[in-house]
């Protein structure tokens, strides 16, 4: 896995040193003045890729649409934002939505969650091992905390990515098509899509089958019955309007998925001092936009998905508990290699 890395990074860094010579860096701050006499702060006028997995209507999507809002604003309108979401700049693949960010050159920035990175640093199995984290309130307490921005910083920064906010996309819920689930035995019959290999393993040790996709191939996968549910939050869900096609919701909290507002270490480096504080507030600003956006949009989902004849199965805690017995060995694997600093820092060391 090392090996992968130090390969991906070396490519990454041939890349960056080929476009120099091609592509322009972000001049200084410099100074002008106001009608009223007071200085005031200009920036190089310029445009700001941003890529990422899931449609306008997504987590990460509305988080962007802050971003370009609130970064047009600070820079008096000079550096534009621009949101490409599904991953459409590379091809729909979200592996390769990461590849292309770290080599740098396609776009600068990316919402991604922690399931692209697993396969390039392991450690971030943890944050979306099964059970885990308790609430949202739980998780955001730890990302948040010192320790948690830290370890963040520090695990993007040896994949050559600055990272700057983390916002929820949702509690994982558990849908199909086919029929009820009230029992591990009830998957037996289902064929789930999944994103990594997290969640591959955790369908199957629940007793159904997986198959990887991308976000943006689910729905039509969905309608025509190539696999008959997945797995997501119920803000995720109906950003892309799933509960069209899926009948049964289990309330089941399986593992939390997050989304992380990172940038090519190279371009931002290659930012003004100035461009950069103004990033990472705003960063900080549309996460947080974004969390509260998915508290409010979760409030009500459950009754509009009812509405829409979606059928919501509520598990007993004897129930949830058969769930939990399966999944175990798979929370297990992802710690047995885990870092000792990071199982302190995700309270995970008892």
């Amino acid at each position: 896995m090392k090996k992968l890395l130090a390969a991906v990074l070396t490519f990454a860094m041939c890349l960056s040193l080929a476009a120099c010579g091609n592509q322009s860096s972000p001049s200084q701050a410099s100074s002008s003045v106001k009608s009223d006499g007071t200085a005031q702060s200009t920036f190089e006028k310029m445009t700001i890729k941003v890529s990422y997995s899931t449609g306008d209507n997504g987590l990460d999507g509305i988080a962007c649409a802050k971003l370009k809002e609130l970064v047009a604003e600070r820079t008096d309108g000079a550096v534009t934002i621009e949101g490409y979401g599904n991953a459409q700049l590379a091809g729909g693949d979200m592996d390769r939505m990461v590849e292309l960010l770290i080599q740098g050159g396609a776009y600068d920035m990316c919402i991604l969650s922690e399931a692209v990175m697993e396969s390039i640093n392991p450690e971030f199995y943890i944050l979306e091992s099964p059970f885990v984290f308790k609430s949202y309130e739980d998780a955001y307490e730890r990302i948040d905390s010192e320790e948690g921005q830290q370890w963040l910083k520090d695990e993007f920064n040896e994949t050559g990515l600055t990272y700057l906010a983390s916002l929820g996309n949702g509690i994982l819920q558990m849908t199909n098509s086919k029929h009820p689930v009230y029992e591990p035995a009830d998957l037996a019959d289902l064929r789930f899509r999944v994103y990594g290999d997290n969640d591959m393993r955790l369908i199957k040790a629940l007793g159904g089958d997986a198959f990887v996709m991308s976000f943006s191939e689910l729905y039509s996968a969905l309608q025509q019955k190539t696999v008959d549910g997945q797995i997501n939050g119920l803000a995720t869900i109906a950003s892309a309007n799933l509960q069209e096609v899926q009948s049964y919701c289990t309330i089941m909290n399986m593992s939390l998925s997050t989304f992380h507002i990172v940038c090519n270490t190279n371009a931002w480096d290659g930012y003004s001092e100035e461009l950069r504080q103004v990033l990472e507030e705003c960063a900080k600003e549309a996460a947080q936009y974004a969390r509260e956006e998915l508290s409010s949009q979760e409030a009500g989902l459950r009754s509009e998905f009812e509405t829409q004849g979606m059928t919501f199965c509520d598990l007993t805690d004897e129930q949830l508990n058969a769930f939990k017995e399966l999944a175990r060995p798979v929370t297990e694997e992802n710690l047995a290699g885990m870092d000792e600093k990071t199982l302190q820092v995700w309270g995970l060391d008892s």
